[in-house]
Order: structure tokens, then C-alpha cells, then sequence
């Protein structure tokens, strides 16, 4: 397969990328730099990435797949600050990696879990907002029961002197 792009590091290192798809997940992984330049063998041009029509529409689309919160623009996407690769607060293990996703998983299940991730917690707080609703409508269709009484009774009233 011909390589489609080349990109250029500030300290000059060219490396090929055969696809849109590998050339972005190097920027997702932090190899890449939106400031980093590219050249396009298609348009025989260098240019930084974060410039690249086609790269930049790419990037968006495949940041539409993402939870909201997980979602960056291209000019956002940085190499960590820490080196390459992101390691985890260990130092050992690369961020995304199989292995750390199994070590968060273990944290979370053995953190304290909120009362609101609790099953029996959530009932007790939903019977709880049910009954709250049932007690208000009791008292305002009371209230309304009283009111019509005591209109149907003044109308009935004989009138006064």
C-alpha cells in the first residue's frame, strides 16, 4: 500500500502514515501534534494537521462517536506533557491500555459505591417521592371536596334577611 501521508515532528522526524485512520489515532494517542506538520501525497503539500481539511473532518467525525465528555477538538490534541507514551499514575502502564482498563475496572468495584448507585437506595428514595406526590394530591383534592361543599351550601342556603 502506497503511504498516503508523512508527518514532521519540530525536531524534524518524518514518519508514514498509510491512512487517515492510523494518522489519527497517532493524534489520539499523543503521537501526533495538532501543530505537527503533514505532508499529503495526494495534494503534494505540507501543512499542520490542524489545518488539513480532510484530517480535521475525519477528527470531527470520529469525535462524534464519543461521550460528550470524551470529545476534543483537533487543536486540542496534544502529546501528554508528561512523555510519550501517557503513563498511568504508576508510571508503568500506557493510559488506554488493556491492562490499566482492567486495573480503573478493579478500582471502581472495589470503591464505596454513592447512595445513589445503590438498588435499595434508589427504591427507598423513589417510594419516598411517590408518597410525597400521593399525600399532595390527597390534600388538595380534600381542599377541592371542601370548596365545592361549601359552594353547593351557600347556594342552597335560603337567602337572608
Amino acid at each position: 500500500m502506497e503511504t498516503r501521508f508523512r508527518s514532521s515532528d519540530a525536531a524534524g522526524v518524518e514518519v508514514p502514515w498509510q491512512t487517515i485512520d492510523d494518522l489519527l489515532d497517532a493524534l489520539e494517542d499523543g503521537r501526533l501534534d495538532a501543530e505537527d506538520y503533514v505532508f499529503d501525497a495526494a495534494r503534494q503539500a505540507w501543512q499542520p494537521i490542524r489545518n488539513h481539511a480532510e484530517i480535521v473532518t475525519a477528527w470531527d467525525q470520529r469525535m462524534g462517536y464519543r461521550p460528550p465528555e470524551h470529545r476534543r477538538i483537533i487543536t486540542r490534541a496534544r502529546r501528554p506533557a508528561e512523555g510519550f507514551p501517557a503513563l498511568s499514575p504508576e508510571g508503568a502502564t500506557p493510559v488506554g491500555s488493556p491492562a490499566l482498563s482492567r486495573i480503573e475496572a478493579k478500582r471502581r468495584a472495589e470503591a464505596a459505591a454513592s447512595p445513589d448507585e445503590i438498588p435499595a437506595v434508589r427504591r427507598a428514595f423513589a417510594a419516598g417521592e411517590i408518597a410525597f406526590v400521593l399525600i399532595v394530591i390527597g390534600v388538595l383534592a380534600a381542599g377541592l371536596v371542601a370548596l365545592v361543599r361549601g359552594l353547593i351550601a351557600m347556594v342552597q342556603a335560603p337567602p337572608g334577611p
